[in-house]
C-alpha cells in the first residue's frame, strides 16, 4: 500500500463526513421557506443563504482538489474503498434531496412571480382605465361614450 493512501483516505473520509454535514444544515434551512412566506422570513434565509454560498463554494474547490489526490492513490484497500464510498453515496443523496427541494422553491417563486404579474398588469389596466376619467383631458361631452 501507498505510504500516502491512508492520509488522503482519512482526508477524503472527513471532507465527505463535513459535506454531508454542511448538507443536512442547508435542508434544515429549507424548513421554514416550505410555509408560508413573510418578508422577515425571506430576509433572513437570504442572509443565511449567502453565508451558505460561501461554505458550499468552499467543499466545491476542496472536492476538486482531493478528488484529483484521490485518483492518483491507486492501492488503497478494498475496505477504504468501500467505507468511502458509502460516505460519498450519503452525500450525494442529500444533494440529490437538495435540488429537488431547491427546485420545488423555484417552482414556487416563479409561480408567484407570475401571480405578481398578473396584478401588476391588472393595476395597470386600472389605472390607465382611470386616467380617462381625469377631468379637464377631454373636450367633448360624450368623449367615454364615444370610446366604448
Amino acid at each position: 500500500m501507498n505510504a500516502a493512501a491512508p492520509e488522503i483516505a482519512g482526508r477524503v473520509r472527513t471532507f465527505l463526513t463535513r459535506k454531508a454535514t454542511v448538507l443536512r444544515e442547508l435542508l434544515d434551512t429549507l424548513g421554514p421557506l416550505e410555509g408560508p412566506w413573510d418578508e422577515d422570513l425571506l430576509e433572513r434565509w437570504a442572509a443565511v443563504q449567502e453565508r451558505q454560498n460561501t461554505v458550499i463554494q468552499q467543499i466545491a474547490e476542496e472536492h476538486a482538489l482531493l478528488l484529483r489526490e484521490w485518483l492518483t492513490c491507486e492501492d488503497c484497500p478494498e475496505a477504504v474503498h468501500t467505507e468511502l464510498r458509502g460516505l460519498s453515496n450519503e452525500a450525494e443523496q442529500l444533494s440529490a434531496e437538495l435540488a429537488t427541494r431547491y427546485g420545488a422553491l423555484i417552482e414556487r417563486l416563479a409561480g408567484q412571480q407570475r401571480e405578481y404579474t398578473a396584478q401588476l398588469q391588472h393595476l395597470r389596466k386600472g389605472r390607465s382605465l382611470l386616467r380617462r376619467y381625469e377631468p379637464g383631458m377631454h373636450r367633448t361631452a360624450n368623449y367615454l361614450d364615444t370610446q366604448f
